[in-house]
């Protein structure tokens, strides 16, 4: 990872910065493609576990398949915590990364999930009151077509997620000031530490996480040509199931990326040279 020694950041600087945008947007992804030995070393056990969970659940009865569902989000939940703390860890601090898939039991840790257990119940509180406010306020399409069932559980789904983003991405700057610093006050110090930059993080969440989901898509129409290229037809689900764990510890490289540089850049901590221009 980079170059960075693992001494404590500076103190937040006197006079609010702006987070420059493109360089934020380009230097999260350059940080997970330019160290694939790093990705590889802290996600290959989490991913080959959801894999196999996957692959079972692929050819499972009803009642082991509900099981096995569960079993990929816990691991994929588990493992994306600790592949997000080692990640934050790698980045602001040059922490190398083990083969274990990041396992490790400390009080950082501990105010690491700390944090993702408040960022959790924001979005879950809004999804619910949201839920609540639009079931009260409009008649869900039962009786419609096809097109407006789907516009109704998208505007479900996606307008909460809007609506909780501007606080979620204060919560989330809470990630690095727990995974470096084992601030006991992790949240309240993202929260302040985002101030005036709430937009620019928000559209680079969105954006990130939107490039992501395109080279999901691009990977999945990949797969699913080549299968087809060679008669292959019956193992196009199971492949694409498997290959999904994939793409969700490269969001949450992306996204703990992303968190790491705003941090730096707000804080004053040495790695903001690789994002700031240079005087």
């Amino acid at each position: 990872m980079s170059e960075i020694h693992a001494g404590p950041p500076t103190a937040p600087p006197a006079a609010r910065i702006r987070l420059p945008v493109w360089r934020l947007f380009a230097a999260s992804f350059a940080s997970v493609f330019s160290h694939p030995v790093d990705f590889i070393a802290r996600a290959w056990l989490w991913i080959a576990l959801a894999a196999a969970a996957v692959l079972g659940f692929s050819y499972a009865d009803l009642v082991l398949s509900g099981w096995l569902e569960l079993a990929v989000l816990l691991i994929a939940t588990v493992g994306g915590l600790w592949f997000a703390f080692g990640w934050h860890r790698g980045l602001l601090l040059h922490e190398r990364a083990d083969w274990r898939g990041g396992l490790r039991f400390d009080l950082a840790f501990g105010r690491f999930v700390f944090v993702a257990v408040m960022v959790a119940f924001w979005y879950a509180l809004v999804h619910f009151l949201f839920h609540l406010v639009a079931t009260a306020s409009f008649r869900a399409p039962v009786d419609g077509t096809t097109l407006q069932k789907t516009a109704w559980l998208a505007a479900l789904t996606v307008l909460p997620m809007i609506l909780a983003l501007p606080v979620g991405v204060r919560l989330m700057l809470g990630f690095p000031f727990a995974a470096i610093r084992s601030e006991p006050h992790a949240v309240s110090l993202g929260w302040a530490a985002a101030r005036g930059n709430v937009w620019r993080l928000c559209v680079l969440f969105v954006g990130t996480q939107l490039v992501v989901q395109i080279i999901a898509t691009g990977a999945v129409a990949a797969i699913t040509s080549v299968l087809i290229s060679f008669g292959l037809q019956p193992l196009i689900a199971p492949a694409i199931k498997m290959a999904m764990p994939v793409f969700v510890f490269l969001a949450a490289a992306i996204g703990a990326s992303l968190a790491s540089y705003s941090y730096a850049v707000l804080t004053g901590h040495p790695l903001a040279k690789e994002v700031l221009p240079q005087s």
